[in-house]
């Protein structure tokens, strides 16, 4: 499962990382021995035999996975992965492997954030996500290669998920960098340490750099114990995702020469095997590109249910218009270190054409909202704003071919978007019909406030309406 790790985490943009057969890294020994070359050449010159008695293999010398591109002393900006004002992980920041003379193993120690050592030859023990752990490499230079490390902000990310931060540029720099030291044992004797220190910048873009590295008594997270290698059928789950394109009545659609129009499709049913996933995901590029940063995420859909499947409305097609499509399903796991597991679907093709606006006006699917008095008359807002003390009752009617679960209320507070504000004002079952009352005690606790509705459908497909504004008056 994990020749599939590389090739996934970038997109499936190169797979020259996965494949049994192809060629060997060269460039570190190639390095290693022009420079040992000149080395010697000026020993020799100056008399200095001893240095022929010095053991050889020292250079270590790290690359970017999926792009191979060489980290220096002058560092390097990822483009593989960045991180939204919201929290929201794109891609992988950073995946480096290491290339060097006769490696027999190397200890990896993360500061603040966590890495994963993913061994693509499926021959070594593996630990999950962790902050400390030894890897062996061993005599065969050419699997070094395979050995990749992926660095996970963790830390980063719940702090804006859980509006600790607002955005990007609000985290203190000491919270936006990380280091990963490498202690490194050669099998001639011969030590080094080596180190990546990555920084998240405001655009939230990564950028990193691969040096020596002196450890000191500040050091104390490299004294951590060793994470315990996790089996590898806990790591790797192999399951399948087959996804269904659905028109407005619910009518599964066919491609046309291998491509879906976007303005044909209503929904699209995502299903899976297995346990229970975290989340589903919605990924696309544009025809023609193959470059990682072109990818959009383009939704998410967080599962809590024990359903094995979800519906992406429309709506998560706006920015569609020439593009490979793909899903993501991750499903979680309670063991120490073993953060998810990742199944993809196949990839597909889809086209828009006729305009946003056309396809938007046809208005297939929707949820109204109607405020009512207390004697049943349609209430009018002040100035955009709805009186509570004159609220009878609000309507909520909704227009789609899937029936309805739920109908529940929320509200946010005026001036306020942090997600920690909003509440869940009531909940109202479906049993049939497509309309939900809710009663002035709902509004009760409200001050100025903005209220929305949403319309929980099987398959966890949610239609929220527009946002209305209420206010109480002074007494």
């Amino acid at each position: 499962m994990n020749r599939e790790y590389l090739s996934d985490a970038v997109g499936g943009i190169d797979d020259r990382h996965v494949k049994a057969g192809y060629a060997r890294r060269d460039r570190g020994r190639a390095v290693f021995w022009r420079a040992a070359a000149a080395m010697l050449a000026l020993a020799l010159l100056a008399g200095g035999v001893w240095l022929l008695l010095t053991p050889r293999g020292a250079a270590v010398y790290a690359y970017a996975a999926g792009t191979d591109t060489e980290l220096t002393g002058a560092g390097q900006s990822f483009t593989t992965g960045s991180i939204s004002d919201e929290g929201e992980l794109t891609g992988h920041p950073l995946m480096f492997y290491l290339t060097g003379e006769n490696i027999e193993k190397v200890r990896f120690s993360v500061k603040n954030q966590l890495i994963n050592f993913v061994d693509l030859t499926e021959q070594r023990d593996e630990f999950g996500f962790a902050q400390n752990f030894t890897v062996p490499y061993g005599e065969r230079e050419s699997e070094y290669s395979f050995l990749v490390i992926d660095w996970n902000p963790r830390n980063i990310i719940d702090d804006l998920r859980n509006g600790k931060y607002a955005s990007v540029r609000d985290i203190p720099a000491e919270e936006r960098s990380d280091i990963i030291v490498m202690e490194i044992a050669m099998a001639n004797g011969t030590k080094a340490v080596k180190a990546v220190t990555v920084e998240l910048r405001d655009d939230g873009s990564f950028f990193a750099v691969f040096d020596d590295y002196k450890i000191t008594e500040k050091d104390d997270y490299v004294n951590r114990p060793d994470a315990p290698a996790v089996p590898r059928e806990d790591l790797y789950f192999n399951g399948e995702v087959t996804v269904q394109f659905l028109d407005w009545n619910g009518e599964e659609l066919a491609p046309e020469t291998g491509w879906y129009k976007v303005e044909d499709i209503g929904y699209i049913r995502v299903s899976w095997e297995g346990r229970e996933p975290d989340l589903v995901q919605m990924y696309a590029m544009p025809t023609g590109t193959g470059m990682i940063e072109y990818m959009k995420l383009l939704a998410t859909i967080d599962v809590n249910t024990a359903e094995n499947a979800v519906i992406f409305g429309s709506e998560c097609l706006r920015e569609v218009d020439m593009d490979h499509v793909w899903f993501k399903v991750t499903f979680n796991s309670d063991l120490v270190g073993v953060d998810s597991s990742t199944i993809s679907s196949d990839t597909f093709n889809m086209i828009r054409t006729e305009s946003e606006t056309a396809w938007e006006s046809e208005a297939h699917e929707s949820v109204d909202v109607r405020v009512l008095d207390f004697n049943g008359e349609i209430l009018e807002p002040e100035a955009g704003w709805y009186d509570v003390s004159q609220i009878g009752s609000v309507e909520v009617t909704w227009h789609s071919f899937m029936d309805a679960q739920t109908v529940q209320m929320f509200t946010t507070p005026t001036g306020t978007e942090m997600a920690e504000y909003t509440r869940l004002l009531a909940t109202v079952p479906v049993t049939e019909g497509n309309t939900a009352v809710f009663g002035p005690e709902c509004f009760r606790d409200l001050t100025m406030d903005h209220v929305w509705f949403e319309v929980t459908f099987d398959h966890r497909h949610v239609l929220t309406s527009t946002d209305i504004n209420v206010f109480a008056p002074l007494d």
